[in-house]
């Protein structure tokens, strides 16, 4: 029995290491600009377009936007920054730990505002419900007392801005 215990413990550290070398590697990375640094995160994950609408439920073309930097209109291309809730529903879909979130903040000149309620939540789950999904996040952020129109995207959500 012990032998076991033994062994269980040394697979989780060994799986806390590769993870832990993961993020220190992606972080050697991360001093880009915003769309190089998302096109890195996905790279690392495996993320296609698709699939990242599927675990972060925004939309294609807010991933797009991710992607380029740029808003594309008739008569010109703006940059694009977008909402702080995007950010963290991108990060959670991606698994990102709180250093490349920032990170990832910091290459658009943003940050968590520790005197925002909002903010706070945001970060308390990119530390606390990494790995879990947009919906599962949103039930702690309404326990936490959010507004929904600071929820993370939720398919109800998703489909409903599709109708409006």
């Amino acid at each position: 029995m012990g032998d076991k215990y033994i062994e269980q413990a040394q697979d989780a550290a060994w799986t806390e290491y590769e993870r832990f070398k993961k993020d220190y590697e992606l972080s050697l990375k991360n001093n880009k600009a915003f769309p190089d640094i998302v096109k890195d995160i996905m790279d690392r994950e495996k993320l296609t377009i698709e699939k990242l609408v599927n675990k972060s439920l925004l939309d294609r073309q807010t991933i797009n936007r991710f992607r380029t930097g740029k808003i594309k209109t008739k008569t010109r291309v703006m940059d694009y920054v977008p909402s702080m809730r995007s950010i963290v529903a991108f990060c959670i879909a991606c698994n990102m730990d709180m250093l490349n979130t920032v990170t990832l903040l910091e290459s658009l000149g943003l940050t968590f505002r520790r005197t925002s309620k909002v903010d706070y939540a945001y970060s308390y789950l990119i530390v606390n419900y990494r790995g879990k999904s947009i919906p599962e996040c949103n039930e702690v952020l309404k326990i936490l007392g959010i507004d929904d129109e600071d929820l993370l995207r939720d398919p109800d959500n998703f489909a409903q801005a599709k109708l409006d």
